[in-house]
């Protein structure tokens, strides 16, 4: 949890009138500012809400899977980003016991909707920004449990399930600008959520919290207008 103190620690210390606006930074005094800001998200590497049995910590590559919109006032920017996720998965359980023994082969997808507010802490080509966003995410998983154990018979059994979560997720990003009209951004999250699962079939309902850690929440390029 020392990451999540961490950012919030920034947000509660930064100033209302730390910086002049961020569409200013390498611009004219005569030039009309940038305000709005639009990213592709080239890259990321988040950690998994649902891992099945997994005994460690699972992480889902993406890539080009999604956008962030900012637009900058003069003290803070307001943001709202989209992405999507796709996974085919594979988990192996306990393969070194023959009497309990389970794999899991399957798919998910998903999609992550978020709204947040932004604050730049110096402006340079290099900056520096902390960032709070809500969440709100669906997806679908669905494959084929399959396995034995010392008191269960052999099963193959298929699954599905919706699960939909919300919450919110503090962050902290580096944003390189060596252009006026371009920028590359690189930022690291958590996620403080509440999730439940519906419309299962095979697979037992849940519903829970979570504090996921993405440690690269989204690696974008970005244009600015």
């Amino acid at each position: 949890m020392k990451p999540l103190f961490l950012i919030l620690s920034l947000i509660s210390i930064t100033t209302l009138n730390a910086q002049m606006c961020p569409c200013e930074f390498g611009g004219k005094s005569t030039d009309k500012p940038l305000r709005n800001e639009i990213g592709l998200n080239l890259f990321n590497y988040n950690e998994i809400l649902i891992n099945f049995t997994a005994n460690k910590t699972s992480y889902l590559q993406s890539y080009a899977n999604g956008l962030m919109f900012k637009h900058h006032f003069n003290k803070f920017s307001l943001r709202a980003g989209f992405d999507y996720f796709e996974n085919t998965f594979r988990y192996e359980a306990s393969a070194s016991d023959p009497l309990n023994y389970n794999l899991n082969n399957g798919k998910s997808f998903g999609k992550d909707f978020r709204l947040g507010l932004e604050k730049t802490l110096f402006l340079k080509k290099l900056q520096a920004y902390v960032a709070i966003d809500l969440l709100a995410s669906s997806g679908k998983f669905s494959g084929i449990s399959e396995g034995f154990g010392d008191t269960i018979a052999p099963y193959n059994i298929a699954y599905g399930f919706k699960v939909t979560s919300w919450g919110f997720s503090p962050a902290i990003g580096l944003k390189y600008r060596p252009f006026r009209h371009f920028s590359i951004t690189a930022e690291t999250s958590l996620s403080s959520i509440y999730y439940k699962t519906s419309k299962s079939i095979g697979y037992p309902s849940e519903s829970n919290t979570a504090v996921l850690f993405n440690p690269l929440r989204a690696l974008t390029f970005n244009y600015h207008f």
